[in-house]
């Protein structure tokens, strides 16, 4: 038998039914913005399920409603970081190859600043400077490194011509390019307020030119 929860899904209109799902995934994103800034001022252990709750404007028994428990939240925080993070791979590019080299990392940069928090932390706990909860049959953040690098070589393959990369074949240019990002994000992250994506030029120039031509 239907319960009485699923049987008012049904008598919704399609339009009801629309604006209720967008009304759900507004508060799992609030919730997730306030569980982002638990995480990153005092760490996954210290936080709590009635402080993020508190944090977002709503009681700790409405938050079970939208995630069992603490670590279902951070698996959410995690998916959505690795969403939104490859999805700029797939966007188009035009212009020249250092053209479209900055407009990937101006791309992934926003996402990170759009998630300053989250993206703070779990770079924090990629780099084992933060206890990683049990995650089982869950991925590592390292192996989603490495993902994200065979994605960025996929991605060098696909766009940078031999004469672009100068005699380097495709995974050892996303190496360095990802090794020279990694540098400015860490850096972001050592400095509150400070604004990542306008390091993308500086980042792309480095890549493309060497330290002797590179920086702007």
């Amino acid at each position: 038998m239907a319960t009485p929860k699923a049987r008012t899904a049904r008598r919704l209109s399609p339009p009801a039914r629309r604006r209720r799902q967008r009304q759900i995934e507004g508060i799992r994103d609030d919730i997730l913005r306030s569980a982002a800034t638990a995480f990153a001022r005092q760490g996954y252990r210290n936080s709590t399920m009635q402080e993020i709750a508190a944090a977002a404007g709503y009681t700790a028994a409405s938050l079970y409603t939208y995630f069992e428990n603490k670590e279902a939240i951070f698996e959410a925080l995690v998916g959505m970081l690795v969403e939104e993070f490859f999805a700029t791979f797939a966007a188009p590019r035009s212009g020249a190859f250092a053209e479209r080299v900055e407009a990937l990392l101006r791309a992934q940069y926003e996402v990170a600043e759009q998630h300053s928090d989250a993206f703070a932390f779990l770079m924090r706990m990629a780099a084992g400077a933060e206890p990683m909860p049990e995650r089982r049959g869950k991925r590592h953040p390292r192996e989603g490194n490495e993902a994200f690098f065979d994605a960025l070589s996929a991605w060098m393959r696909q766009n940078a011509a031999a004469t672009d990369l100068k005699g380097v074949d495709a995974d050892e240019a996303a190496r360095v390019l990802w090794g020279v990002s990694y540098a400015f994000i860490i850096d972001w992250v050592a400095r509150p307020g400070s604004r990542l994506v306008e390091q993308a030029p500086r980042v792309a120039s480095f890549f493309i030119n060497g330290v002797s031509g590179g920086g702007g």
